[in-house]
Order: C-alpha cells, then sequence, then structure tokens
C-alpha cells in the first residue's frame, strides 16, 4: 500500500471521507431533523409536481387523494415501503421542501438553500379540507411505521398530526401505541403514553 509521509493512503482516505461527512453534516443540520416523510419532499415526483402546480383546488385535492388510495392499496397488499412512500407524495401536494441550489448534485443539501411551502388556502373551507386530509395521511404513515417496526417515525407523523389538529383522537391513540411498542420503551415513554391514552378517554368515554 502507498503510504504518505509515512501514513497509509487507506487511513488518509478514510480521514478524507469522515471530515467531508462532518463538514456537510454541519451545512444540513436542519434538514437532517426533519422526519423522512418531510425531507422526502424535497425530491418530488412528477405527479406531485403537476398537481402542485393545478390552478383548480378541487383537481389538487383529487390528485392528492389518487395518491393516498395508492397507499391504501400498497398497505393492504403488505407492501410499506410503497405505502409510506406515497403516503409522503400525497402530502407533499400541499406541504414541501424545495432546494433552490443548482449545483446541489456536486455540492451536497445546505440548510441555506432549503425553502419551506404551504399551499394557501383561499378561505376557511379549503383549509379544513386540507388539514383534514393531512391529518389521516400523517395518521396512516404512523401507522406504516409501527408495521416496519419505527416507532421513532410513527411518534413524529403523529405529532405532525397532531400539531394540525391537536384534538385528533386517533393521532394521540397510535402516538400512545407507538410509545408502549419497542422493547426498549421505559419508564418515560409509558408516562407519556399514559396522557396520550388519557387524553382519549377524555373525549371519547366510550
Amino acid at each position: 500500500e502507498v503510504d504518505i509521509d509515512g501514513t497509509p493512503f487507506s487511513v488518509l482516505m478514510e480521514r478524507a471521507v469522515k471530515l467531508k461527512s462532518l463538514q456537510t453534516k454541519h451545512h444540513r443540520a436542519k434538514y437532517d431533523a426533519f422526519p423522512s416523510f418531510y425531507a422526502s419532499s424535497v425530491f418530488p415526483r412528477e405527479d406531485v409536481i403537476k398537481a402542485r402546480e393545478t390552478s383548480s383546488f378541487d383537481d389538487r385535492l383529487a390528485e392528492a387523494y389518487r395518491m393516498k388510495e395508492e397507499g391504501n392499496s400498497a398497505f393492504r397488499e403488505g407492501r410499506l415501503c410503497d405505502a409510506l412512500a406515497n403516503y409522503e407524495s400525497a402530502i407533499s401536494v400541499w406541504r414541501w421542501l424545495e432546494n433552490t441550489n443548482p449545483s446541489w448534485k456536486s455540492e451536497g443539501i445546505k440548510d441555506r438553500f432549503i425553502k419551506e411551502h404551504r399551499y394557501e388556502c383561499k378561505d376557511n373551507g379549503e383549509c379544513k379540507r386540507v388539514n383534514d386530509f393531512l391529518v389521516i395521511c400523517y395518521t396512516n404513515i404512523a401507522l406504516v411505521s409501527c408495521k416496519m417496526a419505527n416507532f421513532t417515525l410513527a411518534i413524529k407523523a403523529c405529532d405532525y398530526a397532531i400539531a394540525v389538529d391537536s384534538t385528533n383522537e386517533k393521532a394521540f391513540f397510535v402516538r400512545a401505541k407507538a410509545r408502549l411498542s419497542p422493547a426498549s420503551s421505559g419508564a418515560v415513554h409509558q408516562s407519556l403514553a399514559r396522557a396520550d391514552l388519557k387524553f382519549v378517554l377524555v373525549h371519547n368515554p366510550d
């Protein structure tokens, strides 16, 4: 093996890769903190882009529902990764990230070029329909994530659902389940799960 100043080349390469990784991580800390179902929206499918560009709210909503239904079909057939991808796409019709750096392929993703977008509702009716849709998709992501034993992602998806609708009982129930499911679930998670279940019982005693 070739040495450079007494250090094997492979060791130097390993150090360079680690250094580059640390530098990249520093520039994309915010992006990396986003849950995967949001972070993935920076790479939209063609049908998602077309849905965003339509001028008709009803057509946009119909396309989003089509994606959600594709997710439902995949879930029923046990194709969990496909289900997750379709739910993510359905959400990204309304909320998404944009990478404004044209050189990102060579430079990597950097927080300063990431822009967050949300659909701007024209009235309260539109907002309600969008929010109802988002909550369904977030809770569906949580259910798929539980099936995949990714309980951290399931909890985060429920957090997003509750941020949209703070009284959604299903989101609280699924979050409690996700907190109790891991074998490593300890006292803190159990306490949080009890709080979630208490909320459900208070609002739906039957």
